[in-house]
């Protein structure tokens, strides 16, 4: 065959396959959910970096509320950095349990994207979560913040704040309803 002959086929092929639908270039909307590397477990889904920010970039499929549950310390060095209303939460300790019965009670029946440093407690609250009988939906993100820089996604640094966590930590044993209001006021 001549030379010409085999390259007008190849650019014809490469041009009309696409408009044809021998295959489709466009990514699904929720492509999250399709994608291979995402394991089903006994009522949670690991998830990775890639697929946790693609969730959390965008409404399109529902909100999914990152919950992040290191140490003030940990936080304070940064937070995964997504758009409201899909911006991270501390719950510290979570996966000691800590504050569980309220937790359970403020995200019934939400989608959750729980995620560490490098997915250890995370994995241990995800756990406690599902045998305590959580109602929603928990994506572990496997990695933690670690998988999260290392991909080059975006973090948020906290500024400082002066007053003592010793002091919140005393009106949080209190009044226990008040934990949710001063994080969101103070945005940790």
């Amino acid at each position: 065959m001549n030379k010409k002959i085999i390259i007008i086929l190849v650019l014809a092929t490469i041009v009309l396959m696409p408009l044809s639908g021998a295959f489709n270039l466009k990514k699904p909307a929720s492509s999250y959910k399709s994608s291979s590397s995402i394991s089903t477990n006994s009522g949670y889904i690991n998830i990775t970096v890639h697929e946790a920010y693609d969730m959390l970039i965008c409404t399109c499929d529902g909100i999914q509320k990152p919950i992040d549950i290191r140490r003030i310390d940990e936080w304070k060095k940064g937070r995964i950095n997504t758009p409201s209303p899909e911006d991270p939460e501390l719950w510290t300790d979570l996966h000691l349990g800590v504050n569980i019965q309220d937790f359970m009670n403020e995200y019934a029946g939400k989608d959750l994207v729980i995620y560490c440093r490098s997915s250890n407690r995370s994995w241990t609250a995800t756990k406690l979560l599902i045998d305590s009988g959580f109602t929603g939906t928990i994506y572990h993100m496997l990695g933690g913040i670690n998988a999260w820089k290392e991909a080059g996604y975006p973090v948020k640094k906290i500024r400082s704040c002066h007053i003592s966590y010793a002091f919140f930590g005393r009106i949080f044993e209190k009044f226990p309803n008040i934990s949710p209001i001063i994080r969101s006021i103070l945005n940790y």
